[in-house]
């Protein structure tokens, strides 16, 4: 569930009429968190994002593994141009909430910083808050936004080479034994034809 959620998707450029189906939009999150980092892995369907990424809790600037806001949208003046595509994530109280910041969110020029919250064994409490750009010292613009996840299932996310396993056990795509033989085809393809190739690129 969310509340008060409307105002973020506001402040995001979110029309009025598509705050309900935005609030109501799958969006799947799955956590492997240690003292020192967490592992993430973030879908949302509607939107075709699958995202997985290592995050450190140790208050340094690190680069964001989500879709970088076009260079129109940077404030060339703004003294957090270097982090504009970074966030940094730090313990509130280890092991049950980190907060992430991240500058210029979007490409709107202002800050979010984003609070993850182990509230009960099967629940998490994310809280949102935008800043004119410091947090803590400016002024909140939007927030607190809370949106509530329930775990769904107690399974850790799988890391992208046993997705793979995974789907090739399913009989989706060629056994193994038919893809070696494809890569000594190939390779033998190209020994045979090494001069055309070379000649090619001269």
């Amino acid at each position: 569930r969310r509340e008060n959620w409307g105002p973020y998707l506001s402040f995001l450029g979110v029309p009025e009429v598509a705050h309900e189906t935005a609030s109501k939009a799958e969006d799947l999150h799955e956590y492997v968190v240690s003292e020192a980092s967490f592992f993430m892995d973030h879908r949302i369907p509607s939107q075709g994002l699958h995202i997985r990424y290592t995050g450190f809790l140790d208050d340094e600037w690190q680069e964001s593994p989500y879709p970088r806001p076009t260079g129109a949208m940077f404030d060339e003046t703004s003294e957090h141009k270097d982090n504009q595509h970074c966030f940094k994530h730090h313990w509130v109280q280890q092991p049950t909430c980190f907060e992430s910041v991240m500058p210029n969110f979007g490409g709107k020029g202002k800050t979010v910083v984003l609070r993850r919250e182990l509230v009960f064994m099967d629940e998490i409490k994310y809280t949102v808050h935008v800043y004119e750009k410091e947090p803590g010292s400016d002024a909140v613009l939007v927030g607190p936004c809370s949106a509530f996840f329930r775990r769904s299932n107690y399974a850790p996310p799988m890391n992208q080479a046993l997705e793979l396993k995974a789907r090739f056990a399913e009989g989706i795509s060629q056994k193994l034994e038919w893809r070696l033989a494809a890569l000594e085809k190939a390779a033998a393809l190209v020994l045979e034809n090494v001069d055309a190739i070379s000649a090619a690129q001269a």
